[in-house]
């Protein structure tokens, strides 16, 4: 149905190597770059670094599932940024650059959008707009995303954020169509001042085995991410064991995906 992959936010102190060693032993077959050699992924990364990247995850045969970025398209953005991590997207048989809603109005986030849309002409990766900052709602989301008919131009739907938004996978996925490009996948809990607690897979309340029984049905074969955000949050168990214990469980619910739904 899906591969599956992790986010380097799980290893801040591993290289690329450690990286891709560990999601072989693993079995994730694919690395969604955030970090590299535990520093953010820069969009003016050297041409030597981008050739090692490509040479190294091609070696062990394990792919880039999407270049990770941190623009935010409602506010201040810079076009040529995005079209430097395209570039390299490209460069490296990547699907898709992310990028976050950020917090601007509805007007600013429309026209980050069709700026987005514009750098993507061309190139082979997509944009793919998280469901995150305040725009975390698919129902928001996503029908602004459709505007754009025929663009390079999809959403990656982080199970967590459109859960804290009170949205059921079904309907998320109902707004979403054929724009979802990606799938972020962490579980987590209120811990009761307000905020939510990232945990292991299958420990908190988010519905992640519901939210893979709707993509089956509905024929999803895109990537399935772990994001296990050790680099935000140290205090969180290490990637060995943390990325074990997320791909076990993944392992599980998409094997229990209800009859039918394949």
């Amino acid at each position: 149905m899906t591969r599956l992959a992790f986010s380097t936010l799980a290893c801040p102190g591993w290289s690329l190597e450690e990286a891709i060693d560990a999601a072989v032993k693993l079995g994730y077959v694919g690395l969604e770059l955030r970090l590299l050699d535990g520093a953010l992924l820069s969009a003016d990364l050297d041409a030597t670094d981008r050739r090692r990247v490509a040479k190294v995850m091609i070696e062990a045969g394990v792919a880039v599932a999407a270049v990770d970025t941190s623009i935010r398209l409602s506010e201040p953005m810079n076009f040529a940024e995005l079209q430097q991590y395209l570039q390299m997207a490209d460069g490296w048989a990547a699907p898709v650059v992310r990028v976050f809603p950020g917090q601007g109005t509805l007007d600013e986030l429309r026209r980050g959008l069709e700026l987005a849309a514009e750098a993507a002409d061309g190139f082979r990766a997509g944009v793919g707009v998280e469901t995150h900052d305040g725009y975390a709602a698919a129902a928001v989301l996503g029908p602004l995303v459709r505007e754009l008919e025929g663009a390079q131009l999809g959403v990656i739907w982080d199970m967590l954020h459109t859960h804290r938004a009170g949205e059921a996978p079904a309907a998320v996925l109902d707004q979403l169509g054929d724009r979802l490009v990606g799938v972020h996948i962490k579980d987590a809990r209120p811990n009761g001042e307000g905020r939510w607690q990232l945990v292991p897979l299958g420990e908190g309340e988010v519905p992640v085995g519901a939210g893979i029984d709707e993509l089956a049905s509905r024929n999803y074969a895109g990537w399935l991410v772990t994001e296990w955000e050790k680099l935000w949050h140290p205090e969180l168990a290490e990637p060995a064991v943390a990325l074990a214990h997320e791909m076990t469980e993944l392992r599980r619910l998409v094997e229990a995906v209800r009859p039918g739904a394949r």
